[in-house]
């Protein structure tokens, strides 16, 4: 599927900061729980090019789990997944999960400033165009709230 230019212009964007990331050693803390180490393999057998968007679509991701460097190194993807659901293929929409990883403090607190400005130009870009999805799939409330704090900055 093809992405519509201005979804093709906020990828680029994301990607010209996020893509060069290199792929940290840990994906989650390897604390023993038997969830947060299936979602640990998980992330360890993909690279984002082949990370199955199957795994994203539904409230409680993989993403709960992810911690800050493994974030930065899937988020294009994660982005892509996001602009390009719900399709004919998946009838729910990846940006909840995303919203929620957003939503804390400890992905935001490790992002550069660059890194904030592209996430809080990505979130103005998914109020423009995917408000509706917002409206129906997640909060306008909570979407503000995240908005807000990555508009922010630091």
């Amino acid at each position: 599927m093809e992405l519509e230019p201005d979804d093709a212009s906020i990828r680029k964007e994301i990607e010209s900061v996020f893509g060069s990331i290199a792929r940290p050693e840990a994906f989650t803390v390897a604390d023993g729980d038997p969830e947060c180490m299936d979602y640990d393999r998980l992330f360890h057998a993909h690279t984002p090019a082949t990370l199955p968007i199957e795994e994203f679509l539904d409230i409680v991701t993989p993403l709960s789990e992810l911690l800050p460097d493994g974030m930065k190194y899937f988020f294009p993807t994660l982005v892509d997944f996001v602009l390009r659901t719900p399709c004919q293929v998946h009838s729910d929409w990846a940006g909840v999960g995303l919203l929620n990883k957003l939503r804390g403090e400890e992905f935001r607190q490790q992002c550069t400033a660059s890194e904030k400005d592209t996430i809080a130009k990505f979130l103005q870009h998914l109020r423009k165009t995917r408000f509706d999805l917002i409206e129906e799939f997640y909060s306008v409330e909570d979407f503000e709230k995240i908005s807000a704090l990555w508009e922010a900055g630091s």
